[in-house]
């Protein structure tokens, strides 16, 4: 554990707090690497919290970076929130990535507002990209209404 701050945990569970950001992991393996905001989970249930953001995961498989708002999540329901951009994602694989109002999120059902624009998508695949008002839907049943 370095200042701010280098944690890696292989197995078992594990709370880890450092100075920059809070790592909480409930169950079996995890490697979480944090650098005032970084985080990456491999495996298990996890509660993390960071000062830039914060990402509640609640079940399997996780791969979550964050950089004061960049999301990656691969499997497993999530409920994501950054202060950045708010995801909420019911079920399924997901990949996010918010730099102030960017999502793409892959498969699954998905509810995500931010906070320049709106946009609720209701089920499917779904390639959202927001810039304060910039939204594109691929696939899926979607409700948008920006600013």
């Amino acid at each position: 554990m370095d200042s701010c701050s280098n944690l890696r945990t292989v197995q078992p569970d594990m709370l880890a707090m450092d100075s920059c950001s809070y790592i909480i992991t409930v169950q079996f393996e995890v490697l979480a690497m944090d650098s005032c905001s970084y985080l990456i989970t491999k495996q298990s249930d996890i509660l993390a919290m960071d000062s830039c953001s914060n990402l509640k995961t609640v079940q399997t498989d996780v791969l979550a970076m964050d950089s004061c708002s960049y999301l990656r999540t691969l499997q497993s329901d999530m409920l994501a929130m950054d202060s950045c951009i708010y995801l909420r994602t019911v079920q399924s694989d997901m990949l996010a990535m918010d730099s102030g109002s960017h999502m793409r999120t892959v498969q699954s059902d998905m509810l995500a507002t931010d906070s320049c624009s709106y946009m609720r998508t209701v089920q499917s695949d779904v390639l959202a990209m927001g810039s304060c008002s910039n939204l594109r839907t691929v696939q899926s049943d979607m409700l948008a209404m920006d600013s």
